[in-house]
């Protein structure tokens, strides 16, 4: 906060009237409204006791010329302080006894010729009533308000003429000496008596010898040395060196109201007074009520209160500093930047818009001098709004989308992304274009479920999300191809003197022997929970006796290793599924024989075949289902074909975990041919089924 009212010297002056406090500093009040609102004080009186003959601090000597009978002239006089001739106007010359009367007051002369024309020479009559009196001499020096000593002194005589305008007395200004002489006996005045040893032996200090005390010849023997006092004045009281307070050399002094050590003081007029409180009271003592403390310069323009320049004894106020409205505001210089607007609405009395738009104090927040700032509904001086973000002229970038993935699936594509806790919903553009949307706390979308027969096969798909600020980056997938599972027949195992060299399966049917097996191979991109299709092999001396599935049997296998290093059955298959195995399904085959159907599933609906193809990371592939075969054959052939058709494949989506049904080609297809016991193999032929899923 800071307060200001008038100019002067920085004066602060506290004006009640009309002038409210705003809140932040006062209201500038020009000099001379002030003094207009300033109510009326008493007048001053003054305080002197004695006539100061209109000199601030004269002294009251007077002369009187019918106290004394005699008279002795100084003619001319002539007063040298440190060689400097003394006289100005308000300076008196006067003469005193040892008492202190005045016995002469000089009067102040300008010879008009000689060697001292145009200088101040004294000229007083001196008083007496009696020749021999011992005069002193003091000097009043009106310009340092100071009574001085002089060295000389004057023992009085009738009638006397001292000095003239062309040789005057010179008389210095300095302290007289009063000191007692040096006192000595006068042994020759009592000679007759043996000096004043002997004198003063026989007749005592008392004995008038030749009209005398004998004591006023020898002062030293009879102890009667004069002394001198305090103040050095042989034989004096200490009154001549004394204060007011009667303290020799002391520094107390009367004041113009007759008080030892008062406060009293004379104004430039010479009016005694004790108001020193008035001198920068704020009101302008010009003699108005009753003191002036302007003409003579030594108040300092009433300590401001009338001016800050005294010119021709009158104080004025030159102003150098004006604010915009051509007011003066000397003094105000500190209000320019001091964080208060005082533009043209003069809200605290001045406008320095003109100074740089008061150092700045009166632009908006778009740096505008007196302007009206943002506008509403704006945040910021160019009209930008906040954005949903609460950032000025952002990009909602608190609601940008990152992690964005994408992953091809079945006439779908699955997308995920980072949650944002700021969005309240996502929108999904395929290819530019929106195709949905989804809620603020579901990072997710399944595109190709809107309805129709969702998106195409083996075909890619670029994808943006947006929650209204920032799109994600593009990811892009491609959707699985129209067939979805491969099936392959390996027949290397399907002779018995093969497979009882070579089977990793062994006896599957309990009777001792490696058994002979078709191995039926698959490529599915899906997890597969059930499965069915027909064999038939051609000439029919062939049988198949038992299916066993393929993920089970390396399971099963797997388990048994584990089992035969030592571990029980629940800790080995445990160990098996750590390692990656799963316990598939359950294949069961229709009727033994040269045909027929095998089929896989799981009772509980919860065991699956893991997708396996290309690139996984696996074995790239899955062992569907092993045949048994009749290690008998019911018949001679050279070859035997073997067919599979009538695929039925059920697998889980993995996006929503919901069963698919993959169909497959319905026409028979030779697949493998191998050769029977004893006959050299012709050829072995391998035909991929494909099979695709239907709508």
């Amino acid at each position: 906060m800071k307060t200001m009212t008038y100019i002067l010297n920085l004066i602060l002056l506290v004006v009640c009237a009309g002038n409210a406090n705003t809140g932040g500093k006062q209201i500038y009040v020009s000099f001379e409204d002030a003094q207009a609102a300033l109510p009326d004080k008493e007048y001053a009186q003054d305080q002197s006791h004695g006539d100061s003959n209109g000199s601030r601090s004269a002294p009251d000597w007077e002369d009187c010329p019918a106290c004394y009978e005699f008279t002795a002239t100084i003619s001319g006089a002539v007063i040298l302080n440190d060689g400097v001739q003394m006289g100005d106007d308000g300076d008196i010359f006067a003469a005193f006894d040892d008492d202190g009367n005045n016995r002469g007051i000089a009067l102040q002369l300008s010879p008009p010729f000689g060697p001292y024309q145009g200088t101040p020479v004294f000229e007083m009559q001196m008083r007496s009533n009696a020749g021999g009196d011992h005069l002193t001499f003091k000097y009043y020096d009106a310009s340092e308000d100071a009574v001085l000593d002089i060295s000389e002194d004057y023992t009085f005589v009738i009638n006397d003429i001292i000095g003239d305008v062309t040789d005057p007395w010179i008389l210095n200004i300095g302290v007289p000496d009063l000191s007692c002489p040096e006192c000595t006996d006068d042994d020759a005045a009592l000679a007759a008596l043996g000096g004043c040893a002997g004198g003063v032996a026989a007749l005592g200090c008392d004995f008038l010898w030749a009209g005398a005390p004998i004591s006023d010849s020898c002062p030293v023997t009879c102890g009667t040395c004069p002394e001198e006092d305090e103040c050095g004045v042989c034989e004096g009281d200490g009154s001549s060196c004394a204060d007011c307070a009667g303290v020799p050399y002391g520094d107390a002094e009367e004041d113009c109201a007759g008080t030892c050590n008062g406060d009293a003081f004379t104004d430039c007029i010479g009016t005694c007074t004790n108001l020193s409180s008035w001198i920068g009271d704020g009101y302008c003592d010009d003699g108005t009520w009753g003191v002036d403390f302007v003409s003579c310069g030594d108040f300092n323009c009433d300590n401001g209160d009338c001016g800050t320049e005294l010119v021709n004894g009158e104080c004025v106020a030159p102003c150098v500093f004006f604010d915009c409205a051509g007011q003066c505001a000397d003094g105000y210089e500190s209000w320019l930047g001091d964080g208060y607007c005082d533009g043209t609405d003069m809200a605290w009395g001045l406008d320095f818009s003109c100074y740089d738009c008061d150092n700045g104090d009166c632009n908006d927040e778009c740096g505008e001098c007196e302007g009206d700032g943002i506008a509403d509904g704006a945040c910021d001086c160019d009209g930008n709004v906040n954005d949903d973000c609460g950032e000025c002229n952002g990009d909602n970038g608190c609601l940008a989308i990152t992690g964005l993935s994408a992953i091809g699936g079945l006439n779908q594509v699955m997308l995920q992304w980072d949650y944002n806790p700021n969005a309240a919903s996502y929108n999904i553009y395929r290819d530019g274009e929106l195709v949905g949307s989804s809620d603020g706390t579901y990072p997710a979308f399944l595109d190709g479920t809107q309805g129709g027969w969702g998106l195409g096969f083996d075909t890619e798909y670029c994808y943006t999300v947006s929650a209204n600020g920032p799109s994600s980056d593009e990811a892009c997938a491609t959707t699985l191809p129209q067939l979805q599972a491969f099936l392959d027949l390996d027949l290397s195992l399907a002779n018995a003197d093969v497979a009882a060299v070579a089977s990793p399966f062994g006896d599957l049917t309990g009777d001792g022997v490696a058994d002979a097996v078709i191995m039926v191979k698959m490529v599915n991109f899906f997890a597969v929970n059930g499965y069915q299709f027909s064999f038939s092999m051609d000439p029919g001396i062939v049988a198949a006796i038992a299916a066993v599935d393929g993920t089970y049997i390396q399971f099963a296998g797997c388990v048994a290793t584990a089992m035969g290093m030592g571990m029980d059955q629940a800790s080995a298959a445990a160990y098996c599924e750590s390692a990656g195995y799963s316990s598939g399904l359950q294949a069961q085959i229709s009727t033994p024989g040269s045909s027929g159907i095998v089929m896989g599933f799981d009772m509980n609906g919860t065991g699956s075949i893991p997708a396996g193809y290309p690139g996984d990371g696996g074995a790239e592939g899955n062992l569907l289902a092993v045949i048994v075969l009749n290690s008998q054959y019911s018949g001679s052939g050279s070859e035997v074909a073997v067919t599979i058709s009538d695929f039925v494949i059920s697998a889980i989506n993995p996006f929503t975990g919901e069963s698919i049904t993959l169909n497959a080609c319905d026409a028979d297809v030779p697949a493998l041919k191998w050769l029977l016991p004893y006959l050299i193999l012709l050829f072995l032929l391998s035909i991929h089924l494909q099979v695709r899923v239907l709508p």
